[in-house]
């Protein structure tokens, strides 16, 4: 059995007692056809501390298998603001030097402390993935989405596969004559003064591009892209922002 393997192993170990208390669930959508009331309900927000629990059976594998330190209640600067309610920052400092740290943000969500995290790589830390990304009861696929999605994240960072690559670039000019009107659908709007034309001033704004590998092989991008950019930017990331680093197990 490799190193990898065994720290799952010793993952699924420590999972036995953090989630102990916490009960899985199947897909309430198999079909993925939600009803519509649903978009907008969060029926049991608790039960989303599942995806905590399984982050602090990661953290103890971590930290039993020497591979990290953990700081609690730690500080941590984040290049973009996460969007999350948190309570609490914990980090995790690999032993070997140059990988990238681990940051988990416990979020709260309805009231309910740790329902939920944000994890993000490397200091000032990036957003890695906000799990549940909305939480909602239509948004529900079963918690064995939710902790594969710890795992492939955690997992990502641990084996060295993780990249985020990071920079601003020059808007397009502006098209001539280009300008928003007001839409007619509406009769309220159609009946309001047309407003000045967005982007005046903000045209001429960098644009901010990302590109994520939380795995080998497995990207996603943010920002305006042409066909072939981004596979060309992964292979020679010169003029990006990047974070990444060899693996923690060494």
């Amino acid at each position: 059995m490799d190193r990898f393997a065994q720290l799952l192993a010793a993952v699924e170990t420590a999972f036995e007692t953090t989630g102990r208390d916490l009960s899985p669930w199947d897909d309430p959508h198999p079909d993925r056809s939600p009803l519509d009331e649903e978009y907008s309900r969060l029926l049991d927000p608790a039960k989303w501390r599942i995806v905590g629990a399984r982050v602090d059976a990661w953290v103890e594998a971590l930290v039993g298998a020497g591979l990290a330190d953990v700081e609690r209640d730690a500080t941590v600067d984040w290049v973009d603001d996460p969007g999350t309610i948190s309570y609490r920052t914990d980090r995790l400092a690999p032993r070997r030097d140059g990988a990238v740290p681990l940051v988990v943000r416990r979020n709260r969500i309805e009231g309910v402390d740790g329902a939920g995290i944000t994890l993000g790589a490397g200091a000032p830390a990036v957003v890695v993935e906000s799990i549940p990304d909305c939480g909602c009861d239509a948004c529900d696929s079963g918690s064995q989405d939710v902790l594969d999605q710890v795992d492939e994240c955690i997992g990502g960072i641990v084996r060295g596969e993780f990249r985020h690559l990071r920079r601003r670039v020059k808007r397009p000019p502006r098209p001539p004559g280009f300008r928003f009107v007001a839409t007619t659908a509406n009769p309220a709007a159609a009946a309001m003064p047309a407003p000045p034309p967005p982007f005046a001033e903000t045209w001429a704004m960098p644009d901010v591009q990302t590109i994520t590998v939380v795995t080998a092989g497995c990207w996603s991008a943010k920002g305006s892209f042409g066909r072939g950019e981004v596979d060309a930017a992964l292979a020679n990331p010169t003029g990006w922002r990047e974070t990444t680093g060899p693996p923690w197990l060494g």
